[in-house]
C-alpha cells in the first residue's frame, strides 16, 4: 500500500501539514514508505507522491527516482516490473482533464530505463486501464487507474460505481480485470477485461 494525497494533513492544520504530513499514515499504517514484493514472476516497487507542500498532482523525489533504478535492476530478469504510486504520470484523455504529479518526464524517463511495465495508480476515482509509449525510446507502459473501492467518493461516469481491479501475470502476458460493485447482486462482478502481451501492443480479452 501507499499513501495518497488525503492522508496528508489538510490545509486548516498547515504546520502539521509541511513538517510531518504523513504522521498518521506512520502511525496507524505503516512507516515504510517504499514497501516492494518480489519473486520470480513480479516485483512490485510502491512509493510515495503525497507531499504536504504540494498542492495538485503530488510528487515524485530525485531520491525516489535514483531508488527505483537500484531496486529493479536486482530484481528477476523473468519478473514482470510494476511500479505502485498514488497520482498520475500521464495524461489520460479518457478520463477527462486531470493533473499530473510534479516532475514526470524525469519519473517516466526512469520508469523507461528500470524496464517498468505497468504502473498502478489511483487518485481519479474513476477505473481505467490504458497502454502509453514512453518518449523518445518507444518504452510501452501500461497504466492501470483504479476506481473508488469502498467509498462514495466516485467522479465523472463512475460516481456511483465502487470499482478494483485483478491482475493476474503469466510468462508473457498480463490480465486485468475491473470488477464493479452491482447493487442487485449485491457483490462485485466482471466489468472489463484486458490482456497485454508483455513487450507487444496490447489487445482486448473476450469477455469471459
Amino acid at each position: 500500500m501507499v499513501p495518497g494525497n488525503h492522508d496528508v494533513y489538510p490545509w486548516w492544520r498547515p504546520l502539521s501539514r509541511l513538517v510531518r504530513p504523513l504522521a498518521r499514515y506512520r502511525r496507524y499504517i505503516t512507516t515504510d514508505l517504499r514497501p516492494s514484493f518480489v519473486n520470480d514472476e513480479v516485483a512490485v516497487l510502491g512509493l510515495n507522491t503525497a507531499y504536504g507542500a504540494t498542492v495538485k498532482g503530488g510528487r515524485l523525489t530525485a531520491e525516489d527516482l535514483a531508488y527505483l533504478q537500484t531496486f529493479f535492476a536486482t530484481v528477476p530478469f523473468s519478473a514482470m516490473r510494476m511500479l505502485v504510486i498514488h497520482h498520475h504520470l500521464v495524461q489520460l484523455q479518457a478520463v477527462g482533464p486531470h493533473d499530473v504529479a510534479r516532475g514526470a518526464r524525469q519519473a517516466l524517463e526512469a520508469v523507461a530505463r528500470a524496464g517498468v511495465e505497468c504502473i498502478l495508480c489511483g487518485h481519479l476515482h474513476v477505473a481505467h486501464v490504458e497502454p502509453v509509449v514512453v518518449q523518445p525510446d518507444g518504452h510501452r507502459v501500461i497504466i492501470v487507474s483504479a476506481g473508488t473501492a469502498t467509498s462514495s467518493r466516485g467522479r465523472g461516469p463512475h460516481r456511483d460505481r465502487n470499482f478494483y481491479n485483478v491482475l493476474r501475470i503469466e510468462a508473457g502476458a498480463v490480465q486485468i480485470e475491473e470488477r464493479c460493485y452491482d447493487p442487485a447482486a449485491r457483490r462485485f462482478i466482471d466489468f472489463r477485461q484486458y490482456c497485454f502481451a508483455r513487450e507487444k501492443l496490447p489487445h482486448k480479452c473476450s469477455r469471459a
